[in-house]
């Protein structure tokens, strides 16, 4: 049977929870809203300029935020900044403060062009989410005992929960008048007010800061490789939801944010199901093969329960495996790394490469995404066999 530490969190981590928390909010609120922006604002006819090109502009839309976050993490690299101070991490906050005002203005405007600008100026300034991974990862390394892991991970699964309901519920003026896509902005403006006013009182000590270079450690390159191979079809599932719901079954807003609130549900309870008394490794290898399986099965089906339901059983194989693809970089020790940084990294990077990529597919047929999802499902499972990572399941 599997022993799990029991979670603990330091003293003054609270406000490093909300950054990651607010953080997570950020990417989740706009994946009910950006779809139906696009087929019912942006792109109303089909005489529009970007009508022919929909899944590739909403690929763009979602990739721009973590892609410029990238850029963000590389410039950090260049200018090798070695310790993180707290006068930075308020400009950085004071500054996202400022571009989701610029993303409320884009909103009321209708103007497709500026919100690009503006969510990709947003992910820019979100760098401020190294200060969370640096703070925990800083408390690991000085007590064994200290393990926020998955703590961590329910803050990102609740977040992205959340986020989903904020979106579609708020933006969706057909509950009520006074909603509209604006609104879930604001009140992401307001939590991100009162983050600052938070992080504005609170006295920390600058934190150490240890960039990833991945293409200088064959292990590493390795790993991070079986990593992303992992998270890609999971993230390109989820992208793409929404608007395969609108296009394929002209599903309401409201049935997507209720389908994606279920979706997340079940990630997280797979992620914190408590073990079944059977062998790891098959174990593991019965969640991969059924995601990869049921994934391939969705370009098919042509009924919205069944499609929803797949994605649940989906979500569900992905949260149990999450928590053994991700100590795969959590316990690894290359040179000092901090391996949560390197998690978010990948993370990060994982999000905009899957966004264009499966957009630009989607331009031929969204069948198209499912079939190179399941396929990427099994390349990874092919990949640790070869590369005798067959262990790497085991706690």
């Amino acid at each position: 049977m599997v022993k799990y530490l029991k979670p603990s969190i330091k003293k003054g981590s609270f406000p490093f929870f909300a950054l990651q928390f607010i953080h997570n909010l950020s990417l989740s609120i706009p994946y009910p809203i950006f779809a139906s922006l696009i087929l019912f604002d942006f792109a109303t006819s089909e005489k529009s300029i970007i009508y022919p090109i929909r899944p590739l502009i909403l690929g763009v839309l979602i990739a721009i935020f973590p892609l410029f976050q990238s850029i963000a993490l590389t410039l950090v690299k260049k200018l090798r900044v070695s310790t993180l101070k707290k006068k930075h991490l308020l400009g950085l906050l004071l500054c996202e403060l400022l571009t989701i005002v610029f993303i409320i203005y884009t909103l009321q405007i209708n103007n497709l062009l500026l919100l690009l600008v503006a969510r990709g100026s947003q992910g820019l300034f979100s760098v401020s989410i190294i200060y969370a991974t640096e703070h925990f990862s800083s408390h690991s390394t000085k007590n064994p005992q200290y393990t926020p892991s998955s703590l961590i991970f329910f803050t990102n699964g609740s977040a992205f929960i959340i986020g989903i309901l904020i979106g579609g519920l708020f933006s969706n003026s057909s509950i009520s008048p006074s909603f509209s896509y604006q609104l879930p902005f604001k009140i992401l403006l307001f939590c991100y007010i009162l983050l600052f006013s938070l992080f504005y009182r609170l006295r920390f000590k600058n934190l150490p800061f240890q960039a990833a270079h991945i293409f200088k450690e064959k292990k590493l390159l390795k790993l991070s490789t079986l990593y992303v191979l992992f998270i890609a079809p999971w993230f390109a599932l989820l992208q793409f939801f929404s608007i395969s719901m609108h296009l394929l079954f002209h599903a309401s807003l409201i049935t997507i944010t209720y389908a994606l609130f279920s979706i997340g549900s079940l990630w997280l309870c797979g992620f914190f199901l408590k073990p079944l008394d059977i062998s790891r490794v098959m174990g593991n290898l019965f969640f991969f093969l059924l995601a990869g399986i049921l994934t391939f099965l969705l370009a098919f089906i042509k009924n919205t329960t069944s499609f929803i339901t797949f994605h649940c059983i989906i979500a569900f194989a992905f949260g149990w495996l999450w928590k053994y693809s991700s100590s795969l970089l959590l316990h690894l020790k290359i040179n000092r790394l901090n391996p949560m940084t390197l998690n978010q990294s990948l993370f990060i990077f994982s999000s905009w490469i899957t966004a264009l990529l499966f957009s630009s597919i989607a331009l031929i047929s969204l069948s198209l995404i499912y079939f190179l999802a399941s396929l990427l499902i099994i390349t990874t499972i092919v990949f640790i066999i070869k590369s005798n990572k067959i262990t790497l399941f085991v706690d």
